[in-house]
């Protein structure tokens, strides 16, 4: 971010289009004043031009404008690849379990539980997206320096969103990866094993 500096209004008058900014506090509503504001400058220099008026709080929205969109812009991506990402969770699990049917129908022949094939199917894909979690988190807390500029009123390793954003992704995971594992633990084993 560039420095600030200032120059008395005479030195200013040395540019092509000299501007000078009035900051006026009000008691009321800041817009209803601009009529007599307009009136008392017109009285002091009928010579100077009044352009616009704005609040501070336009002038603040207009600020972080941009790094704002940005934002946006970001939470969108993540939001696609939150979704890509289950969809391809789903994708491979279901992909794993249909080349796993034979083993499958065989574990449920000599006596596994539906309960059993569920869990094991489970359990496996909760490894893997722990490992890609500790992964993802590292990452993230190496991107927060990169990040730091483009937030405001929060802090790059903000607590609830490096807690809620694994839990978040964890619980997505389990979702994709509970429906092909369903499917396979509802295999009949007679009609699996004569399959092949």
């Amino acid at each position: 971010m560039g420095g600030h500096f200032y120059l008395p209004f005479q030195q200013a008058a040395l540019n092509l289009a000299p501007r000078l900014t009035l900051v006026v506090k009000a008691a009321a509503d800041p817009l209803l004043t601009a009529q007599p504001l307009r009136q008392v400058i017109a009285g002091i220099r009928p010579d100077v031009p009044v352009t616009r008026f704005r609040t501070v709080d336009e002038v603040f929205s207009d600020s972080v404008s941009t790094p704002r969109s940005t934002m946006w812009l970001l939470f969108s991506f993540a939001a696609l690849a939150l979704l890509l990402s289950s969809v391809g969770i789903y994708a491979v699990v279901a992909y794993t379990v249909a080349q796993r049917k034979r083993e499958i129908g065989i574990r449920m022949a000599l006596g596994a539980r539906a309960h059993d094939i569920l869990r094991g199917i489970l359990s496996r894909s909760l490894i893997v997206t722990s490992v890609g979690l500790g992964m993802g988190l590292a990452g993230a807390l190496a991107a927060t320096r990169v990040l730091r500029s483009l937030l405001f009123q929060i802090t790059a390793t903000d607590t609830v969103t490096f807690v809620a954003m694994p839990v978040i992704l964890l619980a997505v995971s389990l979702i994709a990866t509970y429906v092909p594992a369903r499917r396979a633990a509802r295999v009949d084993p007679a009609i699996t094993v004569r399959y092949e």
